[in-house]
């Protein structure tokens, strides 16, 4: 959002309404118990506490991709054609539900 400038063009990177961001914002602020930015009509700078959160998030998140990467540095990604057999009842839109998530997740298996 810092990056972007305004509450407005963060909201519209996310796909989410400004109020919405807005009210996560004030959120997070209620639950540190300090404020993070300094908002005004036509700006929007962070505050000291505010750019110390910014930057510890930041490298907390930066650790935890090295993590993920590390852990699935080995992973053999599953590829090929995915046959399923099984009873009627797992055919129902449930079971049908998870086959977009195993397409996104597994981009190189496709389904018959």
């Amino acid at each position: 959002m810092v990056a972007t400038g305004s509450l407005s063009s963060a909201a519209r990177e996310l796909g989410l309404s400004p109020a919405l961001v807005s009210r996560r914002i004030a959120a997070l602020e209620a639950r540190l118990g300090v404020r993070l930015l300094h908002r005004t009509t036509r700006s929007l700078r962070l505050t000291d506490e505010g750019a110390s959160y910014l930057d510890t998030c930041s490298r907390v998140l930066a650790e935890i991709a090295e993590a993920d990467a590390a852990v699935g540095a080995g992973r053999v990604e599953p590829q090929g054609a995915l046959k399923s057999r099984h009873p009627g009842v797992l055919r129902q839109p449930a079971h049908r539900a998870a086959d977009p998530a195993f397409a996104a997740r597994y981009p190189k298996c496709s389904s018959r």
